[in-house]
């Protein structure tokens, strides 16, 4: 499990200012990867930092694979020396740097409110061709154990990709906060998940290997590196609990799945391993600062590690987040910012059918209060925390199908899980008939009414406008969205299922990525094109719209914070106007969300 990072207290302090100051039943579906079986190879991940090497604990007579390499050079001076330290004196010197280019160049506000300048560099001759490893298992005395494993990340192509690492994160981050330069060098490789490994790609963990040595070719003619330090491994005879992670979500003391606005729907949640062993206790789930202190069963919280978009860490963002949105039909995305105000409360309101169209609201686990109140006063984190959640279900809901998700994850002896789940309910208008009569189907909802100044987006929201004509017709029979084929390319390796949230349902992304305060770029309409813009697999290049859009309609009123996406330089390149949050969110452009 990640360790538990020691934060500057300044950082702190002024996190704990922003926010402190404002201070049964059910059609249940669970998505994720599905439960460990035995005989099934255990993913594992690799982690080396500045010759720094992650100890392992794994239990013999499991089956392993590897799942995630990441090689990370990191180095940190008050001058500006334009990368001159991290090149020529890390553990990365050795490596091929002809060909590094700045790709990307954005002003960030961090959690404590301050902006800082932060650059994405690629294209150095060791970033951009095929790296191959020798996984070499030993034991005490360094002898050999088995053969060794190869492995191979191929050179990126537009085609779905057959090898060991499909998905793949070279790259510099350099950033400029405090008087200080911290830039970090990152080799990240993943699985996702996506096939079983073969036999010659697996090992048999036994009580000889201590030790893996990992020996890394490059490409850029830079020849193999040793990478320092071997991997010191733990042998876990009798482990707690098992591999494998799933999440069950009930509905609690509903006679049916049938709920009133005004009226309380509660989950229960239940974190159980592969064997189907919980991972708490029942009516209680494990205090945060329990969490800081390691827990056997591997459950993770939301650490504040500065995870960067697409290029740095977001598949191991701990995050553990619910939301309750609906109709489900009529989600759409949210373009008001949830404030740092709104999570110095147990839960946030998202969305409201009034603004919105729908209804959203969010609760964390741990409840946001107490998450960010821990930070000024640690004892705040040992709070109790429930396994159940209360959702007020709001009085303007619209009726109609309604849905409750959350997702989770786990690091547990080497393997990182997560996995989401969904249980499904109806609101139905306040019933004039008692509560022993039937109950007649809910009417269909209002349009939502047209709101001033909406001059550039169709009123139901661009990415879910509906398709022109009788072109497609969608699964219930209705028009399509204009925007979608996410399967035309998330298939095989890269299905939906299988990466992040292991959710291969895109019908569940509104509803938990509208902007925050402190993470703008938690947009979805920013965050599905800049992923695709800096994926080397994107299908449709970074100019073919049709790859993902169904027609030149789709994109007649298109987003400017879409564009904000990829172009930063507005205004001629000045700093104030330097990332697409400057424009939606500022005093120059008051309201002008409502316009994009």
């Amino acid at each position: 499990m990640r360790s538990w990072r020691k934060r500057s207290p300044v950082v702190i302090a002024l996190v704990a200012i922003v926010v402190l100051a404002a201070l049964g039943t059910g059609t249940r579906r669970d998505s994720g990867p599905a439960a460990a079986v035995e005989a099934a190879p255990v993913g594992i991940d690799l982690l080396v930092t500045d010759g720094d090497p992650t100890p392992l604990s794994l239990v013999p007579g499991v089956r392993y694979r590897i799942d995630e390499i990441d090689l990370i050079a990191t180095d940190s001076r008050p001058e500006d020396d334009a990368l001159h330290g991290l090149i020529t004196q890390s553990v990365f010197a050795p490596l091929d740097w002809e060909g590094l280019a700045l790709a990307f160049s954005d002003t960030v506000q961090g959690l404590d409110g301050q902006r800082f300048l932060r650059e994405i560099h690629r294209d150095a001759a060791w970033m951009t061709g095929a790296h191959r490893f020798k996984v070499t298992l030993r034991g005490a005395d360094g002898t050999p154990i088995g053969s060794p494993i190869k492995l191979v990340s191929d050179v990126d192509r537009r085609e779905i990709p057959t090898d060991d690492f499909p998905i793949r994160r070279p790259a510099v981050i350099r950033e400029h906060r405090s008087g200080v330069y911290y830039s970090e060098a990152l080799l990240q490789l993943r699985n996702g998940l996506a096939a079983p490994a073969g036999p010659d790609h697996t090992f048999l963990m036994t009580e000889a290997i201590r030790r893996v040595d990992l020996a890394w070719e490059a490409p850029g003619g830079s020849g193999p590196v040793l990478i320092p330090g071997a991997i010191p491994v733990t042998a876990v005879t009798n482990p707690p609990f098992a591999y494998g992670f799933r999440m069950d979500l009930a509905l609690e003391g509903a006679p049916r799945a049938t709920y009133e606005p005004g009226q309380v729907a509660e989950i229960v949640i239940t974190f159980r391993d592969g064997a189907g062993n919980r991972l708490h206790p029942p009516g209680s789930l494990p205090t945060y600062n329990q969490f800081r202190h390691g827990l056997a069963s591997g459950l993770r919280y939301y650490d504040f590690y500065p995870s960067v978009l697409y290029f740095k860490d977001k598949n191991k963002e701990g995050v553990m987040l619910f939301a309750f949105y609906g109709p489900v039909e009529r989600a759409r995305q949210v373009y008001y910012e949830v404030s740092a105000a709104q999570f110095a409360l147990e839960q946030q309101v998202v969305a409201t059918p009034r603004r919105d169209g729908y209804s959203c609201i969010w609760q964390g686990v741990p409840p946001s209060n107490v998450l960010f109140a821990g930070l000024a006063d640690s004892t705040a984190w040992d709070t109790p925390i429930a396994d159940r959640i209360r959702f007020t279900i709001p009085t303007d809901a619209q009726p109609g199908h309604y849905r409750i998700v959350g997702k989770g994850r786990r690091s547990f002896n080497g393997e990182s899980s997560l996995v989401t789940g969904m249980v499904d309910l109806e609101v139905l208008p306040p019933s004039p008939f008692g509560s022993s009569a039937p109950i007649p189907d809910a009417p269909a909802a209002p349009p939502s009414a047209p709101r001033p100044g909406a001059l550039l987006k169709d009123e139901t929201g661009f990415a879910s406008c509906p398709a022109p004509g009788e072109e497609r017709t969608g699964l219930d029979g209705g028009q399509a969205p204009w925007v979608g084929k996410c399967k035309d390319c998330h298939a095989e390796s890269f299905q939906l299922g299988g990466l992040l949230h292991g959710n291969g349902d895109p019908t569940t992304c509104d509803a938990c990525h509208a902007p925050l305060a402190f993470e703008p770029d938690n947009m979805l309409v920013y965050r599905v094109h800049y992923l695709h813009f800096f994926s080397r697999r994107y299908q449709g290049g970074d100019k073919n719209c049709a790859a993902c859009h169904y027609g030149p309609e789709s994109v007649a009123r298109v987003s400017r914070l879409a564009c904000l996406s990829c172009h930063v330089t507005y205004h001629g390149g000045a700093d104030e106007y330097g990332n697409y949050r400057s424009c939606a969110f500022s005093k120059c452009h008051d309201g002008v969300h409502d316009q994009f």
